[in-house]
């Protein structure tokens, strides 16, 4: 089985931290929502776009204008966390003493 990514594991336990922020927050367990489930298993942001714009016909919410730049954002930021820690982890592998 392939390893997640430094980036990866650190995103779920800043996501993981988010939802038992909300819970204790809210008194709601996000975690049995239908929609955070379909949320799971999206494989792109359009995908995510995708799924979210039915939610909000659905639920007439008029906000949709918001989800394609919201969406981008956060996929970027996901791909420059993974990046960074990609980075931090090769720069501890393979340190040659020059910057210590």
């Amino acid at each position: 089985m392939p390893q997640a990514s430094p980036g990866i594991s650190n995103y779920q336990s800043i996501f993981d931290d988010a939802l038992v922020a909300y819970k204790e927050k809210t008194g709601t367990d996000l975690t049995s929502d239908p929609l955070l489930r379909k949320l799971k298993v999206c494989n792109s942001p359009d995908d995510i776009i995708v799924l979210l714009r039915k939610r909000a016909q659905s639920d007439s919410i008029k906000w949709t204008k918001w989800l394609k730049p919201i969406v981008t954002v956060l996929d970027a930021s996901s791909k420059i966390i993974s990046l960074i820690n990609s980075v931090r982890q090769g720069i501890r592998t393979h340190s040659s003493g020059v910057c210590s």
